[in-house]
């Protein structure tokens, strides 16, 4: 994907070009869990927190697709939003859990200051999901 990007930017294709969905190369470097990607293309100055036309950001993509190092380089280099919600008013942390990623929405859980005291306590993290989940994966 590296190569792509220089490929992309050799040729005066900026990083923040938008496909027909409204996804720049930052959401599929994302989704396809390529965090070096990601963070070369923030180098770039492609916006962390780009949104495509459903609302979803890099993070959301990431998260839904459970790309668990993404997710991490997202959230702890790149302080990437984890309370930023799409068009239908969902998180990262909801789209993690709804597509069963349990690491990936405990990492996100664990970044988010309204749950990181219950996580960091060794209470866990439940988040109404029914089930408690390991922080490591």
């Amino acid at each position: 994907m590296l190569v792509q990007v220089r490929v992309l930017v050799e040729m005066g294709i900026a990083p923040h070009t938008r496909d027909e969905r409204g996804r720049q190369a930052i959401h599929d470097a994302a989704r396809s869990g390529h965090a070096e990607t990601v963070r070369t293309l923030v180098w770039l100055k492609a916006p962390v927190e780009a949104q495509d036309d459903a609302g979803n950001t890099p993070l959301h993509l990431a998260a839904g697709y459970g790309k668990a190092a993404t997710v991490q380089t997202l959230v702890r280099e790149l302080k990437a939003d984890v309370d930023s919600g799409n068009d239908q008013g969902e998180r990262a942390l909801h789209l993690a859990a709804a597509t069963g990623q349990v690491c990936v929405r405990d990492t996100v859980a664990l970044w988010n200051p309204s749950h990181r005291s219950r996580v960091n306590s060794g209470q866990g993290f439940n988040g109404g999901f029914g089930r408690e989940a390991p922080i490591e994966c």
